[in-house]
């Protein structure tokens, strides 16, 4: 059944699209693009975060696709996301993501460990030091512990430091135009 695309506009009306699909079975969030995720992030502000990038033509991706759902399960405590890289490219330039899978670790926004490949008892390890560091080792002070970053804000403010510390000759100035 073909369908037209005043039927499928009509559809979309009357369904609505959706802005983050939960997969509840398996605790994972799917979203849909970056907007989602920033949206999602405003909204909840998790304290434990991870996403896993992943894409659906890698062979290791396929064969660890039920003991990441597993995984997930078992971490219920944090929140995860599942990225389709090849679905979500602008997701996966935002956060330059190189290869696949890899998982990206967060605590309250933040970015504490980028891991390339699967295995999963070292990325258990590492979600088990962040929550461990986030209640012990880390010196927070002034009520900086429960306080959210936005990852894009920071990467913002990176971006523009770095356009600030560029070599003026990069940006096509040359000395002797301002002598």
């Amino acid at each position: 059944m073909f369908l037209t695309r005043s039927v499928l506009n009509k559809r979309l009306f009357q369904y609505g699209t959706r802005a983050m699909h939960y997969d509840a079975k398996n605790n994972v969030h799917i979203p849909e693009s970056l907007e989602d995720i920033r949206k999602h992030h405003d909204k909840t502000r998790p304290t434990y975060m991870m996403l896993y990038f992943h894409a659906d033509w890698n062979p290791t991706c396929e064969e660890i696709e039920d003991k990441y759902h597993k995984f997930c399960v078992d971490n219920g405590t944090w929140t995860h996301y599942k990225i389709d890289t090849d679905a979500q490219k602008r997701i996966k330039f935002f956060y330059d993501v190189k290869c696949e899978p890899s998982f990206f670790i967060f605590l309250n926004g933040m970015l504490m460990k980028r891991i390339i490949g699967y295995n999963f008892e070292h990325i258990k390890k590492n979600l088990e030091y962040t929550v461990e560091a986030h209640h012990g080792k880390f010196d927070y002070h002034d009520g900086v512990k429960d306080k959210w970053v936005d990852y894009y804000t920071q990467v913002d403010l990176q971006e523009a430091e770095v356009e600030r510390d560029r070599d003026p000759s990069r940006q096509g100035l040359l000395f002797e135009e301002h002598l």
